[in-house]
């Protein structure tokens, strides 16, 4: 780990990690429109500071399956990736300790604080999380159907096809979407 400039022990991404993550997103592209390359199929919707929960790291291992790898958060704006600004979370990590890593050493210098625009992904390559703090949307995305719903209805997430046929129900304002909104993330269906 190395100490940044804002005091973090932050770490940076291995060759392969910040290639899956380069090669998982359309460059350039931002919400509404669609974000993911196209290998990506099923995507799930939830508020973005779910990511911030303190039980976070147990559902993002959960998502990963069985294997005990590591899950990377790293910032990613614009086109750009903060390899070397990555939050490396350790299945088991206790929630108090998972916070004190976002918060750092406060308002000043803390993760959680600076952050705008993020990604989130195992090292097992399985799901990949895409966010726009701004927008208060996060989206998880999967290759093929995922199999732990439980942890998905613990973030809250849901696929876009339900929340727009009943936007009331949602864990966020998704009736609040102005009508472009609604139509442009249309393109996250599933198959």
């Amino acid at each position: 780990m190395m100490e940044s400039e804002k005091g973090m022990n932050l770490q940076r991404l291995n060759q392969r990690s910040e290639a899956f993550l380069l090669n998982s997103l359309r460059l350039g592209c931002s919400l509404p429109d669609m974000v993911f390359s196209p290998k990506w199929k099923y995507f799930y919707f939830f508020p973005a500071d779910a990511i911030f929960d303190g039980g976070f790291p147990d559902v993002a291992h959960r998502l990963a399956g069985p294997v005990n790898a590591p899950v990377w958060l790293t910032p990613f704006s614009g086109g750009e990736v903060g390899a070397a600004d990555a939050l490396k979370i350790n299945s088991g990590m206790p929630p108090e300790s998972y916070r004190n890593l976002l918060k750092g050493k406060g308002p000043s210098e803390g993760w959680l604080y600076w952050i705008t625009d993020y990604c989130c992904f195992p090292e097992t390559e399985c799901w990949f999380i895409y966010c726009e703090r701004e927008n208060d949307i996060a989206i998880v995305a999967f290759v093929d159907l995922p199999q732990n719903l439980d942890a998905l209805n613990e973030l809250g997430a849901a696929l876009i096809s339900d929340i727009l046929n009943d936007p009331q129900n949602a864990h966020f304002p998704f009736s609040e979407l102005v009508p472009e909104w609604r139509e442009k993330l249309l393109i996250y269906r599933c198959p």
